[in-house]
This record gives structure tokens, sequence and C-alpha cells, in this order.
């Protein structure tokens, strides 16, 4: 299964800003940003410049 590593998160007001080093779902490229899901259950998208795809456990 595919997962996004947070890698960094310049912009202090993203939800993933405390992730960086975990791992979050991968559930689509919409073009503009990867899509995932915050691990409250909500759909959010991550900035491709602060992730990367790779192939793993999404639960960090």
């Amino acid at each position: 299964m595919k997962a996004l590593l947070i890698k960094q998160c310049p912009d202090p007001l993203r939800w993933y800003r405390r992730l960086i080093g975990q791992t979050v779902p991968f559930l689509g490229d919409v073009g503009t940003e990867y899509k995932s899901k915050e691990p409250e259950g909500y759909i959010n998208f991550v900035q491709y410049e602060d992730a990367e795809i790779i192939e793993g456990d999404e639960n960090g």
C-alpha cells in the first residue's frame, strides 16, 4: 500500500505540520497536490514539495 512520507512543512497552518517524519495515507494525486487523510479521519491535501510517495504503512 502506498503512503506519503511527510518530509517538511514550512507552513505552520497546515494539518500535517506535526507529522514530519511520519507517514499518512496516499489517496491519490489531484494534479496540484496529494490527497490524503488526517489522523482524525478527514480527507485533506499535502503539497507536493512537502511529501514523497513511498510503499509502506500509512499509520506512521
